[in-house]
């Protein structure tokens, strides 16, 4: 009976632990407010045409970060606006809906939060700063975050590329007319 106990026991304890473990890779570093979509927000272009409509209005929006600029008591992150994925990670792949700024309450290293970095953020639309981009005035709806995710950097996958990279060969290489490599002279054609 106490072997019988033991063994219980021991199993229990290596099952808890896979469990456990289970429960832990699953569990994601996307914080909640970011994952869970908001229940009705203003698009970006609603926000950019009529801001005293949707001001202080509760927004997730994300994209990749074009500049980071550290002010004296805040940092201003603007963003080239992409839509989101369920989770709120922002698609590359899909066209842009335009431009934001992200403005946080704390310094951003901006080291780190560099261009091309994808961000989500949520918080209170504030109105808009008109910016010139090449002489054109663009509005931005500026955004007081209250939370955010960086999210990581994409790997390049190498298997991805196409032609496969091959040491060996080389556009002019003909290993039969070694030591004479392409171009040799070729007959002009008239």
């Amino acid at each position: 009976m106490v072997t019988i106990d033991k063994h219980f026991d021991l199993l229990f304890k290596f099952v808890t632990f896979g469990v456990l473990l289970v429960l832990n890779a699953c569990a994601s570093p996307v914080p909640e407010l970011i994952k869970v979509p908001l229940a009705s927000m203003p698009e970006l272009k609603q926000a950019q045409e009529s801001p005293q409509q949707y001001a202080a209005q509760k927004v997730r929006w994300g994209g990749v970060i074009l500049k980071t600029e550290n002010q004296p008591k805040s940092t201003r992150i603007t963003l080239l606006a992409l839509p989101l994925y369920e989770d709120g990670e922002p698609k590359t792949a899909a066209a842009s809906e335009g431009r934001f700024v992200a403005v946080f309450s704390s310094f951003i290293e901006p080291h780190v939060y560099v261009k091309e970095r994808r961000i989500t953020v949520i918080g209170q639309l504030q109105g808009n700063d008109v910016i010139q981009i090449g002489g054109y005035p663009y509005p931005h709806p500026v955004v007081q975050v209250e939370a955010h995710y960086l999210w990581p950097i994409e790997a390049i996958d190498s298997t991805n590329y196409w032609p496969p990279y091959d040491p060996w060969y080389h556009p002019w290489y003909d290993p039969f007319y070694y030591p004479y490599y392409y171009p040799y002279p070729f007959p002009h054609r008239h």
